[in-house]
């Protein structure tokens, strides 16, 4: 079964009462005072894995757990030929080959409608070839082109006020507390010998730790 950063958090909690006190198991830290730190490191994991995988020149996994989905506004900007269509990205997307970072761009809205339309993806180093394509080469369908790090310009009018975008992000607020994390057996261990050197750089993580039944404050 995954781990959640409560489990983490309460774990690391544990890990540190006993390096503190060995007869005391109730000195520990509130295991909300350790869940930022967790988070950063899954964070920061998770984005290091991605991108040393993308390094590789190896497939990509891009799991449910590592997307963040937003709905921005589109825009215009210029006018008569020269206007055009972009959204304003809320967040940085992990830099991976083939925009994967960038992982779907759809109209606004919500139901199986809305989920099976897509924009096209096109990657950057191709936007020089945008002003030679028809509208038949796209299949009837709107591209989107990366421009920058945190904007997307529309090949031409998506007819939407909104789009929703789905990014491989790391972004603390796209785990809640009791949600299944992306990551191994082996990432959760980093994650947690990283976070308790921050408190107590002599302790040791002990392989096996009874798991205590989570309570609710």
């Amino acid at each position: 079964m995954s781990t959640t950063i409560r489990k983490i958090s309460e774990q690391i909690s544990r890990l540190y009462a006993r390096g503190e006190d060995k007869e005391n198991n109730n000195t520990v830290l509130n295991w909300k005072e350790v869940k930022p730190l967790v988070v950063q490191q899954i964070n920061n994991l998770i984005g290091m894995t991605l991108i040393n995988l993308n390094e590789m020149d190896v497939g990509v996994n891009i799991t449910s757990g590592m997307l963040a989905r937003y709905s921005v506004a589109v825009l215009t900007r210029g006018s008569g030929e020269n206007q055009e269509w972009y959204a304003n990205l809320p967040a940085f997307p992990v830099r991976l080959k083939q925009n994967l970072g960038l992982y779907r761009v759809g109209p606004g809205g919500s139901g199986i409608a809305k989920l099976k339309k897509a924009y096209i993806i096109i990657p950057e180093c191709y936007w020089d070839l945008i002003d030679t394509l028809e509208e038949a080469d796209l299949e009837g369908n709107i591209g989107v082109v990366p421009s920058g790090d945190r904007e997307i310009v529309f090949t031409s009018d998506p007819g939407v006020t909104t789009v929703n975008v789905s990014l491989v992000v790391n972004d603390e607020s796209t785990f809640g507390d009791a949600d299944p994390l992306p990551i191994t057996a082996e990432m959760e261990t980093v994650v947690i010998q990283e976070v308790l050197k921050l408190f107590r750089p002599e302790v040791k993580v002990e392989k096996d730790i009874q798991e205590q039944p989570v309570t609710e404050e």
